[in-house]
């Protein structure tokens, strides 16, 4: 019982901060409403992307608090470790491919309710989702890295901050970077 409030205490002020991030995201989606909504792949594009970022944070984040627990990685040199750089590269390629699958996707839906698909726009939505998955994967990494050790070396359980953290960043950057690269781009 002790260890639950425990978690639900350190939890509680970032899961409020998370809850604020997430809200600002909606902000930046008002601006390319129309855009969004005309172009059926991004309206397919934008849920699947969101979700497929937020689980790339919370994996790196949970694999670093693991190995920082488990005293593989010096909390001074974290980007030193190998593990670290086996896990990030593997994220990156990972990420990357999964961002072509769901461009590859959300055209196919597309096509598949008569929307009509030009190749331009195919590359247009591969750019999006390439450059948002890039961008805001590279994010997560660094905030995880930064605000994980400063929490470990507070001897306070980093997956209590950065798990909700992540996923708000995440929400938050992918809308924001969406938008921006759509007001751009269409």
């Amino acid at each position: 019982m002790k260890i639950a409030i425990k978690i639900i205490k350190e939890s509680f002020k970032v899961l409020l901060l998370a809850s604020l991030i997430s809200s600002f995201g909606g902000i930046g989606l008002e601006g390319v409403q129309k855009s969004i909504i005309a172009i059926i792949p991004l309206l397919v594009l934008l849920p699947a992307l969101n979700d497929m970022v937020g689980d790339f944070g919370t994996t790196f984040s949970s694999k670093l608090t693991t190995l920082l627990f488990l005293g593989k990685i010096n909390p001074r040199n974290v980007l030193k470790s190998e593990d670290i750089k086996k896990i990030i590269t593997t994220i990156y390629i990972v990420a990357l491919i999964c961002a072509a699958y769901i461009s590859v996707l959300s055209i196919i839906i597309a096509s598949l309710k008569s929307f009509d698909v030009t190749f331009l726009m195919f590359l247009k939505i591969l750019v999006i989702s390439l450059v948002v998955t890039s961008l805001i994967v590279s994010v997560i990494i660094i905030i995880s890295v930064l605000v994980g050790i400063y929490v470990f070396k507070k001897n306070k359980d980093p997956n209590n901050f950065l798990i909700p953290l992540t996923t708000s960043i995440s929400d938050l950057g992918s809308m924001l970077t969406l938008s921006i690269l759509v007001r751009i781009m269409f």
